[in-house]
């Protein structure tokens, strides 16, 4: 049975290097349910970073935004289509920050192990 988690920093936590929450759920219309919950109660001078944890060589679902749509519409489509990373553990993860620069930086973080990551100069 797959597990559900949402990795949650807020800017508060972001900023402060603080431990970040971990909401468990069961299933795939919860996790959706808190995330949209979180953005539309969140501060309009926010950046998120939103994405999860699946590994894979051309992963491209890091969503970095200011605007809560796009990251509402992926969940939106995820629910309806129940479609979800085949693993037994799924973490996803929604990060708030004060600027473009910090999301960025995490970003590049998040996708350092892959090759692709860094320009190949041949």
């Amino acid at each position: 049975m797959n597990k559900f988690k949402l990795n949650y920093g807020s800017k508060l936590q972001v900023a402060l290097d603080m431990d970040i929450e971990i909401f468990r759920y069961k299933s795939i219309f919860d996790i959706c349910d808190k995330v949209t919950e979180i953005l539309y109660n969140s501060d309009k001078k926010t950046i998120f970073l939103f994405t999860y944890d699946y590994i894979s060589l051309y992963n491209n679902h890091i969503i970095i935004t200011a605007n809560i749509n796009p990251i509402l519409d992926f969940v939106k489509n995820m629910k309806e289509t129940k479609q979800v990373p085949a693993m037994d553990d799924n973490n996803f993860f929604l990060q708030e920050y004060k600027s473009w620069e910090d999301a960025y930086s995490v970003a590049l973080m998040m996708r350092e192990g892959s090759p692709i990551c860094y320009r190949q100069d041949n």
